[in-house]
């Protein structure tokens, strides 16, 4: 009884983690995109003057544009991997075993038994997926309109998107095991465990029964 109290509200509280979580990264992602942009805008402010020179030697302005692009591009992705590998990974792993938790749901493919960490990072990519389709449908929707304003839209529908996408349904089902162990730290006054109810409803139940109990 208490796992059903208390479930929706932790995945609501793993759903608000998930959301800040992706948008730290995408804008992180964004600010490594904006210095490959900013590559690109010199490289035409400096053609542009060089065309306009009369005295100027650069003769193939287009093969130096595109040597410039591959180079930066190059560099804008090991900078990407970078990221990926020393910051991206960490904070995934942080993401899904300090900050996501599964005491009253067990989020998993087929009801498998599944560690908290592989929990965290199943419920993650399922939400991804439907974050992409929520992008999608976002975009194809201001393209029907005429609204599609170029970079502008395509990063305001990406952010509308995150918080548009919730937990797949029927993909979290109650976990009575956590209660029943939880009742049991409770019963037998070990203490022993990091879960506790967080609604009102299940505080007042834990004090009432757990009083009766002990």
């Amino acid at each position: 009884f208490l796992a059903r109290l208390e479930r929706e509200y932790e995945l609501i509280e793993n759903m608000k983690e998930i959301r800040e979580y992706e948008e730290e990264h995408h804008s992180m992602n964004r600010a490594i995109g904006a210095v490959q942009k900013s590559y690109d805008e010199c490289i035409d402010i400096f053609m542009n003057d060089s065309m306009m020179d009369p005295s100027s030697d650069l003769i193939n302005g287009t093969e130096l544009k595109v040597f410039v692009q591959n180079c930066t591009t190059i560099g804008v992705e090991e900078s990407k991997n970078i990221i990926k590998k020393e910051v991206g990974d960490k904070e995934m792993v942080d993401l899904t075993s300090n900050h996501l938790s599964f005491n009253w749901n067990t989020c998993s493919e087929d009801g498998k038994n599944m560690r908290s960490y592989e929990q965290g990072k199943f419920l993650y990519e399922k939400w991804n997926e439907n974050r992409n389709e929520k992008y999608k449908e976002i975009m194809e929707l201001a393209d029907n309109n005429n609204n599609n304003d170029g970079d502008e839209d395509s990063e305001d529908a990406y952010l509308q998107a995150i918080q548009d996408t919730a937990i797949p349904e029927g993909l979290c089902k109650l976990n009575p095991a956590g209660g029943a162990i939880f009742w049991f730290t409770v019963m037998t006054t070990v203490g022993y465990g990091n879960a506790a109810p967080k609604t009102g409803g299940g505080q007042i139940f834990v004090v009432i029964l757990g009083f009766i109990s002990i």
